[in-house]
């Protein structure tokens, strides 16, 4: 693993987040109630809705017309449909900056990285540590996904990650085997 590397793509997404992606979509807002956020958004997206009454007739129609479930549509519709071409793509590139984050390095080397910065448990114990954390972290975006805006944990989620990347980083080079597992085990739960 290169010490760094995952660096510039928390940054990447962090920009695009801040940029491009800066905002929750008015769908998501009005299935939270949160009306005053989604009339706002509604009058930054629709041309058409100059006034209060306008933004209100076009939350009521989505909020008819919105689904409550996942929407289902065939992988043929999701890449090749004007409709969701865009979002596909984004949603691609955005997974695969998620996993250059250097997950997949973390978890298939435990052993050999707990192996060499030392610490105070053996890498036996600390990959059965890793599964739980990995476990734990997994049934709690069950209930953040629902209880937080998908920005937020993105956002938080990258941001926290990055820091548990320069913090592992830091803790090997001064040979604190211990504070590098704990920031290991950071990043993983922010996964």
């Amino acid at each position: 693993m290169i010490f760094g590397l995952p660096i510039p793509f928390y940054l990447l997404q962090l920009l695009m987040q801040f940029t491009y992606l800066n905002r929750d979509t008015p769908k998501f807002l009005l299935l939270q109630s949160n009306k005053p956020d989604a009339m706002k958004e509604i009058g930054k997206i629709y041309s058409n809705a100059n006034s209060p009454a306008e933004c209100e007739e076009i939350a009521r129609h989505m909020f008819r017309n919105v689904q409550k479930q996942t929407a289902s549509i065939t992988v043929e519709q999701a890449f090749c449909s004007r409709a969701y071409r865009a979002g596909s793509g984004v949603s691609l590139f955005i997974m695969s900056l998620h996993e250059l984050t250097a997950i997949n390095g973390v978890l298939l080397y435990s052993n050999t990285i707990l192996e060499d910065i030392g610490g105070p448990i053996t890498p036996r114990v600390g990959t059965y540590i890793i599964g739980v954390i990995n476990f734990i972290s997994s049934i709690c975006s069950l209930y953040s996904a629902k209880a937080f805006s998908r920005r937020f944990l993105f956002i938080g989620g990258h941001f926290t990650m990055g820091l548990s990347h320069l913090a592992i980083g830091f803790f090997i080079l001064i040979g604190e085997g211990a504070y590098a597992i704990i920031a290991i085990l950071v990043f993983l739960f922010c996964f």
